[in-house]
């Protein structure tokens, strides 16, 4: 399957693996959405992609959170390219921790994006492990093109901890009583 001429929106496209989704999708002739709420950033992502192949791109900055707004973003796109083809919604907040010390408000889209270690200490470089052995935004992106353009409607991707999903679909069982016992930091 090509993506040349499809209308790819991404939202999260400022950075990580929505730019390098971005980025693919630019080197197959997509003609692209880039959401994000700096639109500093995306600009330099659009101006990037333009350079790598992209038949259009069409910066449309929005905060996710932000729902009242996303009806009158789908009418600018449609206003723009009459169709939307692909969507990559990759924008989000993250958050990391055991389930019994989270409180449930994190949940909420108004957290804050200050994240931090399970001891409550910053997140950041060289001190987060997980982030150091996790797989690349460009890895990222590769494994999502290959799972669109493969037609999956579900797609496993990720290094040697995707063994955990086929364990709790499979033998529930074990996938609860394993995951108690999992640390999350060093």
């Amino acid at each position: 399957m090509s993506f040349q001429g499809n209308i790819v929106w991404i939202t999260g496209a400022s950075s990580g693996i929505g730019e390098a989704v971005g980025y693919e999708f630019a080197k197959e002739g997509a003609k692209l959405v880039l959401s994000a709420r700096r639109s500093d950033a995306l600009q330099a992502v659009c101006a990037k992609c333009m350079k790598l192949g992209a038949s259009d791109a069409y910066v449309l900055p929005f905060d996710l959170a932000d729902l009242d707004s996303l009806p009158s973003k789908v009418d600018d796109v449609r206003a723009r390219f009459s169709r939307i083809d692909i969507l990559v919604n990759n924008g989000g907040i993250g958050q990391r921790g055991y389930v019994v010390d989270t409180d449930i408000r994190v949940q909420q889209p108004n957290i804050s994006e200050n994240a931090l270690m399970p001891d409550g200490s910053p997140r950041g470089g060289s001190s987060d492990r997980e982030h150091r052995n996790a797989m690349t935004p460009e890895a990222s992106a590769k494994q999502i093109l290959y799972a669109i353009r493969t037609g999956k409607e579900e797609y496993d991707y990720g290094g040697p901890e995707k063994w955990a999903i086929t364990i709790r679909r499979f033998i529930p069982w074990l996938y609860s009583r394993s995951i108690r016992k999992i640390r999350l930091s060093s």
